[in-house]
């Protein structure tokens, strides 16, 4: 294999490998990085002011084309956290403005491409955004929902994993990511943070 490309932006990157004999038919290479500020969130929920976070959040991506068919291969740092105001709404409008700005002229990346990939630390949580990300003694109903998950992990429950998980909910309701596929129940263990 041979790297076509590599774009960094902070600590997001993504790398393009071609197979060294497809080489000669990559052409129209091209790289976009896509900042994203983290909105400030008042009280009531409302959007107060932006700021940058650390310079950690946004989108990279690589398109190409492969003989006829185009690429583009996106890789994303969204918002974090679960139980704060707006950070799911957050996460979606992320995840928009990226796809909107990755070609520099306005024109939405999804209606571009053959193929699109949109991968990376997306953030988006299992259940409800109302739910804190760690268990609270002070909220009674994170305790039982967080055990819930425990078990569903220690039994391999990944079907009940992926009926709780967030981006399926907002792909499902078209919120976020409209038409895109997630890939279903995966046959292993997602990836999760959980307390020690």
């Amino acid at each position: 294999f041979t790297l076509l490309e590599a774009v960094p932006m902070y600590q997001i990157q993504v790398f393009v490998f071609l197979r060294s004999s497809h080489t000669h038919h990559a052409s129209r290479v091209a790289v976009a990085q896509v900042p994203t500020f983290r909105a400030g969130y008042n009280a009531i929920g409302t959007h107060a002011t932006p700021k940058m976070l650390a310079r950690r959040k946004g989108g990279v991506a690589i398109s190409l084309s492969l003989g006829r068919t185009t690429f583009c291969f996106v890789t994303a740092h969204l918002a974090a956290h679960q139980g704060e105001k707006g950070q799911l709404l957050e996460r979606n409008r992320h995840s928009v403005h990226i796809l909107q700005h990755l070609l520099g002229d306005g024109r939405d990346a999804c209606t571009c491409f053959d193929h699109l990939f949109f991968f990376g630390d997306l953030n988006y949580r299992l259940g409800s955004p109302e739910l804190p990300d760690k268990v609270s003694a002070s909220r009674p109903e994170s305790v039982q929902y967080w055990d819930e998950v425990a078990t569903d992990i220690a039994n391999a429950s990944w079907q009940s994993l992926y009926e709780r998980d967030q981006l399926r909910e907002q792909i499902a309701s078209g919120r976020a990511f409209y038409g895109f596929d997630d890939g279903g129940v995966l046959p292993f263990a997602p990836t999760f943070k959980m307390g020690k």
